[in-house]
């Protein structure tokens, strides 16, 4: 197992931070169909963790190597089954590969700016305002930039 690089995300942009988002979103849905319904909430996620994702197996399935009882089922397909880490590994990267092709394929590559370039970045409330760009920073597409007021920032392309 090698080193990873960390690579920071933009402040206020949910979409970087989308398995978060997308857990809370979940539990949210679940929570409100029990309570809607007057069940139990455990119920829902039992459901939830029995669920097959993508092709690959469920919640249940990863942590403890076989499928949760549910109605209808056989013996059979309660037996316990492990699936090789490796395995689940190449699985788990060929769909992320493959939504990495689909998130990027309106994604053209966009010329550097350089130092000194006076450009307009998209305020937190909503308005474009003049800034001039200080300096690439080392990750893709990232700059530290300097508004008319003084303040240093650092803003996405």
């Amino acid at each position: 197992m090698g080193f990873q690089t960390h690579c920071t995300t933009s402040p206020r942009y949910p979409q970087s931070n989308g398995l978060a988002e997308k857990t809370v979103k979940t539990a949210k849905h679940i929570l409100g169909k029990a309570r809607a319904d007057d069940k139990d909430y455990c119920l829902g996620l039992l459901e939830y963790q029995k669920t097959p994702v993508d092709n690959l197996k469920s919640l249940a399935q990863l942590l403890m190597s076989r499928r949760l009882r549910s109605n209808p089922m056989t013996a059979a397909r309660l037996q316990p089954h492990v699936t090789p880490q490796h395995v689940f590994r190449n699985q788990r990267g060929a769909c992320q590969y493959r939504q990495q092709l689909y998130y990027n394929r309106p994604v053209k590559a966009l010329p550097p700016l350089a130092a000194g370039t006076h450009i307009r970045f998209h305020h937190e409330d909503g308005s474009w305002q003049p800034a001039k760009i200080i300096q690439p920073v080392n990750t893709h597409r990232s700059y530290h930039i300097q508004t008319e007021e003084g303040q240093m920032l650092r803003s996405n392309r």
